[in-house]
C-alpha cells in the first residue's frame, strides 16, 4: 500500500494523477473573479472538479473533521511542518523575548530555531537529549526560568523527537 508521509512538505511527492489534476485545473485571478473555483457556490465547483475546488472550503472542512476526530474545539491546517512548528511555538509563547526548552538533538533545535528566533522572537535553550531521545526532568527543572526579570521567561518545553 502507498504511504503518505507528512513529516515534511517535500517528502511525499504528488502522484501522476495529482499532477494531471493540477495541469487540468481551471484557474484565474480570484480578485478579478476569473477563478471559477471561488466564484458563486464553491461546493458546486467542488462537485464538478474536486481537485480544483476552493482550497478555503476544502481546508475549512478538513479542519472541522480533524477537530471533531480529536475532540478539539478547532484545528488549523498549515502548508508546511515548519509553519506548524512555528505556529505551535507562537501559540504558547505569546510575548516576544520568551524562551523554549528543547532537546539538543531535536528537530526544532537543529533545524528550526532560526525561524523561532527571527519570526517569533523566542529564544531556544538546549537540554541534553538522552540516548533514548528523552529529556531528563532534572535537566528541565534546572533550566526553567520565570522569576528573574533579567532572563527570558520559560514558556514552553518541546520534547520533540524526530
Amino acid at each position: 500500500p502507498r504511504v503518505v508521509d507528512l513529516r515534511s512538505d517535500t517528502i511525499t511527492k504528488p502522484t501522476p494523477e495529482m499532477r494531471q489534476a493540477m495541469k487540468d485545473a481551471v484557474v484565474g485571478d480570484d480578485v478579478f473573479k476569473e477563478d471559477p473555483t471561488v466564484n458563486g457556490n464553491p461546493f458546486r465547483a467542488w462537485k464538478a472538479r474536486a481537485l480544483s475546488a476552493s482550497f478555503y472550503v476544502l481546508f475549512s472542512e478538513l479542519e472541522r473533521v480533524v477537530a471533531e476526530m480529536f475532540g478539539k474545539e478547532a484545528a488549523l491546517l498549515v502548508p508546511t511542518g515548519t509553519m506548524g512548528n512555528l505556529a505551535s511555538v507562537m501559540a504558547h509563547c505569546n510575548q516576544r523575548g520568551q524562551e523554549i526548552l528543547v532537546g539538543d538533538a531535536s528537530h526544532i533545535f537543529l533545524n528550526e530555531q532560526g525561524n523561532v528566533a527571527q519570526i517569533a522572537a523566542v529564544q531556544s535553550w538546549a537540554v541534553p537529549t538522552q540516548p533514548d531521545g528523552s529529556l531528563l526532568i532534572e535537566d528541565l527543572a534546572r533550566r526553567v526560568r520565570y522569576r528573574d526579570f533579567h532572563c527570558p521567561k520559560t514558556s514552553l518545553i518541546c520534547p520533540q523527537i524526530s
